[in-house]
């Protein structure tokens, strides 16, 4: 997982990357380890985990980055079961 892989534009949502691109997919690729995502730098989530509170509890963020991470994991986990 890559985490702080790009900056989301809140206003026209294009993507910034913040540090070199692709280096944790090649380090994943070239060790035979599946890339499962990118997690954004995105602000309420830094905020949520200075709070203590888990960023999945904030009703107003979308969690499409983490439930596409779940899924994958699952599926490698036990394919049948997702």
């Amino acid at each position: 997982i890559e985490n702080m892989s790009f900056f989301e534009c809140p206003c026209c949502k294009s993507r910034t990357p913040i540090f070199s691109q692709h280096g944790v997919e090649k380090e994943a690729l070239s060790n035979g380890i599946d890339l499962l995502g990118h997690v954004p730098l995105e602000l309420s989530i830094r905020e949520s985990c200075d709070k203590g509170v888990p960023y999945s509890m904030t009703k107003t963020q979308d969690l499409d980055y983490f439930a596409n991470i779940a899924k994958k994991l699952c599926a490698k986990l036990d394919p049948h079961s997702c």
